[in-house]
């Protein structure tokens, strides 16, 4: 029977978890609510967990210490009711596999579980494009960049480059993937779809 971890201090929403885990067989779930519990258990036991569910800013408490010690030893799934664009990037990047909102219904967050479960929902391979050498050090400083769903502005920052520079290489990458590269589609939409075809090919 799987065994699950929700960490939240709010005592409402975890007795909502707990019922919905029973009514739908999802197995044992523990709760914490403060990160020094959590931690004192992980350390012993983390190999038995099948997902940790993290409340994104528990009050007053640095719960991405957590995520950043164990997301490569637990699947974990951020509970989140914030809306701060950064702080949801932050985390993809330490490595959780998913947010659920709190605003969603039993349905909609069993669905994102099923998801990190079966593996559907994983970070992709990030490794693989380091050791890729047919690409340049831009071409693997951009290509993190769009999987980490950063702007070209914010790239730029990081990886110390300029933005034209950044753009250069986005349409290098398209052609040197085969991709269509269509300049009337909205910046967006090239983009994800660079997104989704980067994680395709190294997670094949």
């Amino acid at each position: 029977m799987a065994k699950f971890v929700i960490v939240d201090d709010n005592s409402s929403l975890v007795e909502a978890f707990r019922l919905m885990f029973f009514c739908n067989e999802y197995g044992e779930l523990i709760d914490f609510y403060t990160i020094k519990e959590t931690s004192d258990y992980l350390k012993k036991y983390h190999k038995d967990i099948e997902i940790l569910l993290l409340d994104i800013s528990l009050d007053g408490q640095n719960s991405l210490k957590i995520l950043d010690e164990y997301s490569d030893k637990i699947k974990i799934i951020m509970l989140s009711g914030t809306s701060d664009e950064d702080l949801i990037r932050y985390c993809y990047k330490a490595g959780c596999k998913a947010f659920i909102r709190k605003d969603l219904n039993n349905r909609e967050i069993l669905d994102i579980i099923d998801k990190v479960l079966n593996g559907e929902i994983d970070q992709v391979k990030y490794n693989n494009i380091e050791k890729d050498e047919s690409l340049l050090s831009n071409e693997q400083k951009v290509m993190k960049g769009v999987l980490y769903d950063l702007t070209n502005i914010e790239i730029g920052k990081i990886y110390h480059i300029s933005e034209s520079t950044v753009k250069k290489t986005l349409s290098g990458l398209y052609n040197k993937f085969g991709l269509t590269y269509d300049s009337s589609d909205p910046k967006k939409i090239r983009e994800e779809a660079l997104r989704e075809y980067f994680i395709n090919y190294y997670n094949a």
